[in-house]
């Protein structure tokens, strides 16, 4: 599958939207863009949600948001949730050894994982302001009422900005 920002600009510092650096990302990988001269029309920013799902083999998000356009992978590091009681540090050392390893995965295909710190749906209004218009894709996560509140934040606020999102 092709996949990846098509080079998108993808911000180098996770605390700062405003620094930024070009992600250079092999055209092989990802056939069609809205900047491939070869595309037949510019096509709508692809952001890939990695929640707890921190891999690319077998992601059902992945794979059909690679058919739709160029994709920024996002990871969000939601302080707020590592608070929780049911939360721990050895989870978190995990959790964060996943992020390493996914964001390798993703420099050895020539481009950057995003890594943002906060509130998910400050992120994505964010996101929403700097890049304008795009398609959010994500798997349907199972987690705990923390989670499900903050999916249906997300959703709501999808919805009010016709940000259309995909689970998986």
């Amino acid at each position: 599958t092709g996949w990846l920002c098509s080079r998108r600009y993808v911000p180098s510092c996770p605390a700062r939207l405003g620094h930024r650096r070009m992600a250079t990302c092999d055209q092989r990988l990802f056939p069609v863009s809205g900047e491939n001269p070869y595309a037949a029309a510019p096509m709508t920013l692809q952001i890939l949600w990695f929640k707890r799902d921190l891999r690319l083999a077998d992601h059902a998000a992945l794979h059909e948001a690679a058919h739709h356009g160029p994709i920024l992978p996002l990871v969000i590091i939601e302080p707020d949730y590592w608070r929780l009681p049911d939360t721990s540090f050895r989870q978190w050392a995990f959790w964060r050894g996943c992020i390493d390893d996914l964001s390798n995965a993703i420099a050895a295909q020539q481009c950057s994982l995003m890594i943002q710190t906060g509130d998910a749906v400050q992120i994505f209004e964010d996101l929403r302001r700097d890049y304008g218009r795009f398609t959010l894709w994500s798997h349907e996560e199972t987690g705990n009422g923390w989670t499900y509140k903050r999916d249906r934040r997300v959703k709501s606020w999808a919805k009010r900005h016709g940000v259309d999102w995909q689970e998986r």
